[in-house]
């Protein structure tokens, strides 16, 4: 079935400033090491120049979508997750400069959410020079087929205890109680760490694709 637009000038107008926001957003991701080239002018505002200027604009992508599809998984198994909880990932932006490192693999399920992260995620963080120990927030999105759809809660909370982060049972009750009373709760957890699960219809039986963003301080500590 086809999604029906009632009202097609405000349609027009939210689609041109969320592609003009979307593409301002990703001009502010410059490249630790820019490459042959300063930061993007405004005039220089177009789509493949403000990816194109990522040392992996492939995998910056792939990042950025399955962020967008674990925000919005209409089926979330949780809502103490990242699923819906965009605001999660604002409030831990840090106040100063910062590096922004973004990853993406992918594996069989054999051994799990915890071993995709464990043989794959992790030597790719130490690969490109950032432990994911030494983030002040991560976020991931993990990806799965049909199959593995089903067991989406099981697999968000191997996330959470995998990746040390999620909201304890106290946090989650006091994140509640925050919520109620109009107060920001996203900035009450002790432990920036936040994954949810989504499903990727592309994707072969029994394959799953981790993608993160970790927050690390503007300068490597080696």
């Amino acid at each position: 079935m086809s999604s029906r637009i009632r009202r097609s000038v405000s349609f027009r107008e939210q689609l041109e400033l969320s592609m003009c926001a979307m593409t301002r957003l990703f001009a502010q991701c410059e490249p630790a090491a820019p490459i042959g080239s300063a930061p993007l002018e405004d005039d220089d505002l177009f789509g493949f120049r403000v990816v194109g200027q990522q040392q992996r604009p492939s995998e910056f992508l792939q990042c950025w979508l399955d962020m967008v599809r674990v925000i919005f998984e209409p089926a979330p198994p949780g809502t103490m997750f990242l699923n819906s909880n965009w605001d999660l990932i604002t409030a831990a932006v840090p106040e100063a400069p910062f590096r922004l490192q973004y990853l993406s693999v992918s594996s069989g399920s054999a051994d799990g959410a915890t071993a995709l992260i464990k043989r794959h995620l992790e030597p790719r963080a130490l690969e490109l020079g950032c432990p994911i120990s030494e983030a002040v927030a991560c976020f991931a999105a993990l990806c799965v087929g049909e199959e593995l759809y089903e067991r989406r809660m099981s697999l968000n909370k191997e996330l959470q205890g995998t990746l040390g982060g999620g909201f304890t049972v106290d946090e989650a009750l006091v994140a509640i109680s925050e919520v109620a009373h109009g107060r920001d709760a996203a900035r009450r957890a002790e432990r920036q760490a936040h994954a949810g699960v989504t499903l990727d219809r592309q994707l072969s039986a029994g394959v799953m694709r981790i993608s993160a963003w970790l927050f690390l301080h503007q300068h490597p500590t080696h």
